[in-house]
């Protein structure tokens, strides 16, 4: 496969988005900050009361709910992704019984790590360790470019090799 004629696209796709987005939060700072030094009442600390001012209050509920819709999405989202790695680590290490199971390693992760910083009223405290995903990611991205380099495990001369049929049979996905 050539993976190369679906690399410009994508990339000029996520450049497009990414502009829109960036544009979208600019814009809301922007409004934020107007409607809050036009307002004789204080200061707009909320979408929906952007939404107060600029549109209308009988639809505002439309906004707030959104944005709750969006945050619980994301939220159950981590919540799933974190108790499904946490469920294949404790098979990996050699743990049994519910300890392994991805219903109680999601619900531990929601009660125990996703509910306590939803009920945070500032993330700034976050910020300090968040440099360190930001590391990882970037790391993550350095490693996939050199394994995508000639030679890598990436690399179309590597890739003609059948990774599923080189791993051992209980390995293998069903």
């Amino acid at each position: 496969m050539n993976y190369t004629k679906s690399l410009l696209p994508a990339s000029f796709m996520i450049f497009t988005l990414g502009t829109i987005s960036a544009y979208t939060f600019h814009l809301l700072g922007r409004l934020t900050a107007v409607a809050s030094s036009d307002s004789d009442e204080s200061e707009v600390h909320s979408m929906g009361q952007l939404w107060d001012l600029e549109v209308g209050s009988s639809t505002s509920w439309l906004v707030s709910m959104a944005v709750m819709l969006t945050c619980f999405g994301v939220s159950l989202s981590y919540s799933i992704i974190l108790g499904d790695t946490f469920s294949s680590l404790a098979q990996t290490a050699g743990l049994s019984g519910i300890f392994t199971t991805r219903r109680f390693n999601v619900a531990i992760i929601s009660l125990l790590g996703v509910y306590p910083l939803c009920c945070l009223k500032s993330l700034a405290a976050l910020a300090p360790v968040s440099i360190s995903g930001v590391v990882g990611i970037v790391m993550t991205c350095i490693v996939m470019t050199i394994r995508a380099l000639p030679g890598g495990a990436y690399s179309s001369a590597t890739a003609a090799t059948n990774y599923v049929s080189s791993l051992p049979t209980e390995l293998r996905p069903s």
